[in-house]
């Protein structure tokens, strides 16, 4: 398949081919990324497209593992945790620092005073 065959192609199945992606992957930027991969992998290897298939088996076939791919990616790099991005950002130290330890909180003035409107029901 020459480069012209190919352009005409992949124009021609791109919005499907993103709809698999898309329903794969389940976000739209992940998707985007999976069908230029695809592609590209695609072109690299048009010389060894066989016509005995149709086209668009191929480029499925070639977006579903590039899919699968992202998703074993997924799994063995685990998803960012807040704590993991504020302990890498120097926040937990200023977490920390601005905390307020409730032993050494001052005592309100109507509390200490022993305000009459804070006295106990019972007494």
């Amino acid at each position: 398949m020459d480069e012209r065959a190919f352009a005409r192609t992949a124009e021609e199945y791109a919005a499907r081919l993103y709809a698999v992606a898309y329903r794969l992957l389940g976000n739209r930027a992940d998707a985007e990324d999976a069908v230029q991969r695809a592609l590209l992998k695609a072109f690299e290897a048009r010389e060894s497209y066989v016509s005995r298939w149709a086209v668009s088996t191929w480029l499925y076939r070639v977006l579903t593992n590039v899919c699968i791919d992202e998703l074993r990616r997924r799994r063995r790099t685990p998803p960012e945790e807040p704590l993991g991005q504020l302990r890498r950002s120097g926040g937990l130290e200023e977490f920390f620092e601005h905390r307020v330890d409730p032993i050494h909180v001052p005592i309100p003035p109507a509390l200490a005073s022993g305000s009459p409107c804070l006295a106990r029901a019972d007494s």
